[in-house]
C-alpha cells in the first residue's frame, strides 16, 4: 500500500489514535486516558517536590551540625579531637553522635581512652625518665595514657613485691623477669660476675592491695607472717587492721630493695636491675636481716653468674648481716684471686662462700666515724680516748 495516508487511516483503525495527536482526533475514552495519566503525572511532580524539599531541609540540618562541629574545634576546649572521631567512626556515629561526645569531653565528664600506639610510646618516655608521677601529669594535662595503662601494655613482666618475708621463690621468679631478655646478649658478651647491691626506700605507712598477688603489701616482714596478708574475705582485712592497732603487726615504714648488677661495659647489661622490694618497720635484728640476704645472695645463682660482693650503705644491722656472711674465713691460698690480694698490705682478706665479700659504701663509713667523734662518748681508737673536747683543744690556736 503506497498511499500514506490510506497507510495512516489503517494504523489509526487498528492502534488508536497516537497520544500526540490534537485532541479533536481523541474519542471519549481517549480523552479520559489522557486526563489520567496528566493528572498521575502532575501528582508524581507534586510529591518529587516535596521529597526534595524535605531533603534539602535535611541537608541544611547536616550542613549547620557540620558548622557546629569546626566551630567546636575552633574553640580549642578539647584536645586530640582525632581520638574523639575515631572512636564515633568504630561506633559508627553520626555528626550528632560526636558534637555530644565533644560537648561531654568539654565538660570533663567523658574522657577518651582510645589511645594510638604513638601516645602509649609517647607515655612510656615519659613513665621511664620522670616516673609515675609525671606520666600522671601527662594524663591530666595531655590526655596521654595513665600509669595503669602502660603497665597493662608493658611487655616486661612486673616485679613481684614479697607480702612479708622474701622467699627464694619470689625472687628467682623476679630474676627471671629481668634476665630472661638477655639471655642470648650475655653469651655474647661472656660476661661471668655480678654484684648484689641493697638499700632503704623511705615509703608511706598504709596497707596496698596487689592485684598480681592478691596479697596486702605495705606489712613490715618482720610481724606480717603473724596475721594472713592473702585477701580471701573482708574478715582477713578486718584482722589485719585489729593486729595493727593493737602493735602486734606494723605498718612498713621504709622498703629495702635489692638488685643485680652485672660487671661488663655494655650499657645495655650495666644497669642495676630490682629483684627484691621488701617492707620493713626497721625492728629487724642482725641475724633476721643476714638470713635475708643469704635468701637473695642464694636466688642470685639462678643468673648463673658469680656474685663477688654484696654492696650496701653505712646501715648498722646490715652491716653485722654482712659480717656474719663475708667474714667466715680467711681467703684460701688455692684461690684464683690469692695472688693478686695477698701483696697488700691493708687489704682485708676476710670472706664469705664461694670468695663472697662486702664492699660498704666510703662515705657511710667515713660519715659514721664522723658522728662518732662529734658524740660525747667519743670513740676510743688504739687506747687513746677521741671527744669532741679533746678535738676542740687541738684546734684551738697555740699561743706564742
Amino acid at each position: 500500500m503506497e498511499n500514506p495516508h490510506l497507510r495512516g487511516i489503517l494504523q489509526r483503525i487498528d492502534a488508536g489514535v497516537h497520544k500526540n495527536a490534537h485532541l479533536v482526533y481523541h474519542g471519549i475514552g481517549g480523552l479520559v486516558e489522557i486526563i489520567h495519566q496528566k493528572t498521575s503525572q502532575v501528582r508524581a511532580l507534586r510529591l518529587r517536590r516535596l521529597n526534595d524539599a524535605h531533603k534539602l531541609v535535611g541537608k541544611a540540618a547536616v550542613l549547620e551540625d557540620h558548622k557546629q562541629w569546626i566551630m567546636a574545634i575552633g574553640s580549642g576546649k578539647v584536645e586530640q579531637v582525632d581520638r574523639l572521631v575515631q572512636i564515633n567512626l568504630k561506633r559508627r556515629g553520626g555528626i550528632w553522635a560526636l558534637l555530644t561526645m565533644f560537648h561531654r569531653a568539654a565538660c570533663q565528664v567523658y574522657h577518651p581512652k582510645s589511645y594510638t600506639e604513638e601516645d602509649k610510646l609517647r607515655g612510656l618516655l615519659l613513665w621511664r625518665l620522670g616516673g609515675a608521677r609525671v606520666v600522671g601529669i601527662a594524663n591530666r594535662a595531655l590526655n596521654l595514657p595513665s600509669h595503669s595503662t602502660l603497665s597493662r601494655q608493658s611487655i616486661i613482666s612486673p616485679i613481684v613485691v614479697s607480702s612479708s618475708s622474701p622467699t627464694r621463690k619470689e625472687l628467682e621468679g623476679n630474676i627471671i623477669s629481668c634476665f630472661e631478655p638477655l639471655k642470648d646478649l650475655l653469651a655474647t658478651h661472656h660476661v661471668v660476675h655480678q654484684v648484689l647491691m641493697l638499700d632503704e626506700l623511705k615509703v608511706k605507712e598504709r596497707p596496698h592491695y596487689d592485684v598480681g598477688s592478691n596479697k596486702i603489701i605495705g606489712i613490715c616482714r618482720e610481724h606480717g607472717l603473724k596475721t594472713s596478708l592473702e585477701y580471701n574475705s573482708e574478715k582477713e582485712v578486718e584482722l589485719l587492721f585489729d593486729a595493727v592497732k593493737t602493735g602486734e603487726v606494723h605498718l612498713a615504714t621504709e622498703a629495702t630493695v635489692g638488685a643485680i648488677g652485672v660487671l661488663t661495659e655494655d650499657t645495655r647489661l650495666y644497669s642495676s636491675r630490682p629483684i627484691l622490694v621488701s617492707g620493713s618497720c626497721k625492728r629487724e635484728t642482725g641475724i633476721e636481716h643476714a638470713h635475708l640476704l643469704e635468701t637473695a645472695y642464694e636466688a642470685s645463682k639462678s643468673t648463673k653468674l658469680q656474685t663477688i660482693c654484696i654492696a650496701s650503705d653505712g646501715e648498722s644491722r646490715r652491716g653485722e648481716a654482712l659480717v656474719r656472711l663475708t667474714f667466715k674465713h680467711t681467703l684460701s691460698p688455692e684461690s684464683p684471686i690469692f695472688d693478686l690480694l695477698s701483696p697488700l698490705p691493708f687489704i682485708n682478706l676476710e670472706v664469705g662462700d664461694d670468695d663472697l665479700t662486702a664492699d660498704k659504701d666510703t662515705k657511710h663509713v667515713i660519715k659514721r666515724l664522723r658522728n662518732l667523734t662529734l658524740r660525747d662518748k667519743g670513740v676510743l681508737v688504739e687506747e687513746v680516748h677521741i671527744k669532741p673536747a679533746v678535738i676542740s683543744v687541738h684546734w684551738l690556736p697555740v699561743e706564742p
